[in-house]
């Protein structure tokens, strides 16, 4: 049963109220939408080469067709001047309430290179925090940044933790052991 939008209970057919009209899917299970943090195209679009709202649009829907109800559009290691493209269309993309955008992933460019995968390493480079100042970081929404915790300094990821940015550390040849790589780039 839902009332206003929120499904507020789950009910055997047999104690549906009289009054409420329902669809019957016997051959069918109905299960949450599934959530991915790390979506880097769909639809025929890649989202570091479509930094737009109709391609968050596009990518989303390719991705609701498959139980993705909500998800991260990614943006691996790019230049400044796109990922500030990647942020405000996804800011736009929250404010035209786009189906399925919950935020964004920027994987990179603050990577090890020694663990650079299918990255760009000439890409990479350690932030500082006054560039970190001059991103259109989300007002709205989730905004999550994979970096390698040992080539960026403690005033970064300070200045991430204290503007609600999630930090995942990926791409990285941090241990306990070893915090401060010399070179990561």
């Amino acid at each position: 049963m839902y009332r206003d939008d929120i499904v507020v209970d789950i009910l055997p057919k047999a104690e549906v109220p009289s009054d409420l009209s329902y669809d019957d899917y016997p051959d069918k299970t109905i299960v949450p939408g599934f959530i991915d943090i790390q979506v880097n195209g769909g639809g025929e679009v890649m989202f570091n080469n479509t930094t737009t709202v109709e391609g968050i649009n596009t990518i989303c829907k390719a991705h609701r067709k498959h139980g993705t109800a909500y998800l991260l559009p990614t943006l691996i290691s790019a230049t400044a001047t796109d990922m500030t493209n990647a942020l405000n269309a996804v800011a736009s993309a929250i404010e035209q309430r786009i189906p399925g955008v919950a935020g964004i992933h920027l994987e990179g460019p603050w990577l090890n290179a020694n663990k650079k995968g299918a990255h760009d390493a000439g890409k990479f480079y350690a932030p500082s925090v006054s560039e970190l100042e001059s991103f259109p970081w989300l007002a709205m929404g989730t905004t999550l940044v994979t970096l390698a915790a040992e080539c960026v300094d403690n005033e970064v990821l300070a200045w991430l933790k204290s503007h609600d940015v999630v930090v995942s550390c990926g791409h990285s040849n941090a241990s306990s052991m070893n915090y401060r790589v010399k070179s990561c780039h």
